[in-house]
């Protein structure tokens, strides 16, 4: 079942034309001059998250989109819980250690503790 992102606190804007983002405070787009719209799926001033493709009992996952480097990404957000970071770490320095034929990227933490 597909669900509604989480909204983010961060008033984080869009560019409506080129879809770049912006820190709060900004008004216009300064690649296309356009006045900028607050969206809050914007996640770590980098992400839109779309909608949920997955969950379990450590954190949802979201389809995102990456609109400065043109992709799709996936990002897992987390539950707050201090148990569940621990696990997290633990299980993705296990996992540095294997070759994978799909890359994970940990980017670290947003003031959301999700990215």
């Amino acid at each position: 079942m597909l669900t509604e992102p989480p909204q983010s606190s961060a008033a984080y804007k869009l560019c409506p034309r080129c879809r770049l983002i912006y820190p709060p405070g900004t008004n216009f787009c300064v690649r296309e001059g356009e006045p900028l719209v607050p969206d809050s799926r914007i996640i770590a001033g980098r992400y839109i998250l779309l909608h949920q493709i997955g969950s379990g009992t450590m954190s949802e996952v979201y389809a995102a989109e990456q609109p400065a480097l043109g992709r799709m990404v996936a990002i897992k957000l987390l539950r707050r819980d201090p148990e569940v970071m621990r696990r997290f770490y633990s299980e993705a320095r296990e996992q540095s250690h294997r070759q994978s034929t799909v890359d994970i990227e940990c980017r670290g933490m947003s003031q959301e503790n999700i990215v």
